[in-house]
């Protein structure tokens, strides 16, 4: 996943990352990223935020902050995609670990607009 969300950045242009993690669960992904796009390629004012249904995943996930200690702004929300809608002009990156393909965010987006 993390090969992906490289690929999605480098060659892009992007001068900065802002990156929503769906289905973010304990945030290893989330943390992950924090680290390849700080670290790997140098976007150090992004930001990425990790959203969850399970309210136990994003106290363990915002638990293990001090120690995977994310270079840039990492914020965990408990939230599912259809409600977080604000996602137009915010991200320009959107991941999913949850098992929701290309389709699904795109058909979800138009059903609510």
């Amino acid at each position: 996943m993390l090969d992906v969300v490289f690929a999605s950045i480098r060659g892009s242009g992007m001068q900065k990352v802002n990156m929503l993690d769906i289905g973010a669960a304990t945030g290893y992904l989330t943390y992950a990223s924090s680290s390849l796009i700080a670290g790997e390629i140098g976007l150090s004012d992004s930001k990425v935020t990790g959203i969850d249904l399970s309210q136990e995943a994003i106290r363990k996930a915002q638990s293990l902050h001090s120690r995977f200690n994310p270079k840039i702004k990492t914020a965990f929300v408990l939230d599912d995609f259809f409600h977080h809608l604000e996602i137009f002009n915010k991200y320009n990156l959107i991941v999913s670990g949850c098992g929701l393909s290309q389709a699904d965010v795109v058909g979800s987006i138009l059903s609510k607009v």
